[in-house]
C-alpha cells in the first residue's frame, strides 16, 4: 500500500494553503500531522485559535473525499495541545499505552 505524506493534510484557498497540490491519494494510505499550521497571525488559520481545518473530523472527511483508504495522523503534543492520553481515552482502551 502507497502511503502519501501530505503535511497537515488541509486545502485552505482562503489561507492560499494546499497541502494536497499535485497528489492522488485514490488507493494510497494518507500520512499527515495532527491540527493545523501554529501562527502568531490571527489572519493566518485564526493565530493561535484551531480552526475546522484543525480538526481530526476535516482530515477524515478530506480524505475521504480523495479517496484514500487510510488516514494516519502523526501525533506531536507540541503541535495538537494536548498529550497522547487523550487520543487514547477517545477510542477506548484498546490502543497501547505510552
Amino acid at each position: 500500500m502507497p502511503i502519501v505524506f501530505v503535511g497537515y493534510g488541509i486545502m485552505a484557498p482562503e489561507y492560499d494553503w494546499d497541502d494536497y497540490k499535485g497528489t492522488n491519494l485514490k488507493g494510497k494510505v494518507a500520512l499527515l500531522f495532527v491540527n493545523q499550521p501554529a501562527s502568531d497571525d490571527p489572519k493566518f488559520f485564526k493565530g493561535k485559535a484551531l480552526t475546522y481545518y484543525g480538526t481530526w473530523t476535516y482530515k477524515f472527511e478530506e480524505t475521504a473525499r480523495r479517496r484514500a483508504i487510510a488516514t494516519l495522523m502523526i501525533h506531536r503534543t507540541d503541535l495538537a495541545n494536548h498529550g497522547w492520553e487523550v487520543v487514547r481515552n477517545s477510542w477506548g482502551s484498546s490502543l497501547p499505552e505510552e
